[in-house]
């Protein structure tokens, strides 16, 4: 009997981000729960990002230089295997929720204005997707509206996820996509062939907002867990960026009037005998022969 098969993937999620993996402040009891009871890889990490090239690096099982995706949206070669056609092979019904982020072949594309050709969130080959969670979010926008929300939290997908903190845990992007993935579960009961599921969360991916209560539960200073003033810090990089690049312009503008220099100094005389211009170090002349210091 074929096993049922969940692939859970969170965008941006930090390996250390586990209270099982000794977080002084991260508390995670489901995603440890799930650690205890099989495997967790401390030493896998990512081939490569952002997010395009991580994910055709997991979904296809190569490196970045077999699969060449070196950026959001750059397209994923159409004849390369994935965990979805594996799936399919071994009899399975790929089925996907949310977004995989890879754009489509173009030597797959006849139609010059197939949208494909400028989305870079196209769906993984072998996937039916079954809700789409693109950087839109439309069918979560809808949902919020249908639960009596209202102005530009339910158009604006990026307002939207900025203010989660702002409403209940239950209405966050990822509630909405754990109950639709669900709900589709309860209609895989008894006698249905076994499933496969890849279930793509966006959280904790920027804008760095929990949902709900979970935007308070505590600081870092409170849980006493050592912090990183990043904004501190990243003006520190910005300005040692700043003198670095000021002391290489300098010492570049600084070679090149020594050149300059160099090159306005005499290479040439005049020979006292028949006025040709010679080598400034010569002492004979090579037109009339004369001895120079005779002249």
């Amino acid at each position: 009997m074929r096993p049922n098969v969940l692939l859970v993937t969170l965008d941006q999620f930090r390996g250390d981000s586990l209270s099982c993996a000794g977080h002084p402040l991260v508390r995670t009891p489901n995603l440890d729960a799930i650690a205890a009871q099989g495997v967790r890889l401390s030493r896998h990490y990512a081939q490569a990002a952002p997010c395009a090239p991580g994910r055709a690096a997991l979904y296809t099982g190569t490196y970045q230089m077999t699969n060449r995706v070196v950026a959001n949206g750059t397209p994923l070669d159409f004849t390369l295997d994935n965990v979805a056609r594996a799936g399919l092979r071994a009899g399975y019904h790929p089925v996907m929720f949310g977004y995989t982020d890879q754009g489509a072949d173009p030597r797959r594309i006849t139609d010059p204005n197939d949208p494909r050709l400028s989305n870079w969130e196209g769906v993984l080959p072998g996937f039916d997707e079954l809700l789409c969670l693109d950087e839109r979010h439309a069918p979560w926008l809808e949902w919020l509206r249908s639960l009596g929300y209202e102005g530009d939290v339910t158009t604006d997908p990026g307002l939207a996820l900025a203010t989660e903190n702002e409403r209940p845990a239950e209405h966050s992007v990822s509630q909405f996509l754990t109950d639709r993935f669900l709900q589709w579960l309860d209609g895989q009961g008894a006698g249905v062939e076994p499933w496969f599921a890849h279930t793509s969360f966006l959280r904790p991916h920027p804008p760095y907002v929990a949902a709900g209560p979970y935007a308070t539960i505590a600081s870092a200073q409170e849980a006493g867990a050592v912090t990183i003033g990043y904004g501190l810090f990243i003006n520190s990089v910005i300005s040692f960026l700043i003198v670095a690049f000021a002391v290489f312009l300098l010492i570049k503008s600084i070679n090149k009037l020594q050149k300059q220099e160099a090159a306005a100094e005499p290479t040439t005389k005049e020979c006292g005998f028949c006025c040709s211009s010679i080598p400034l170090k010569a002492s004979r002349c090579p037109h009339c022969t004369s001895e120079l210091g005779s002249a």
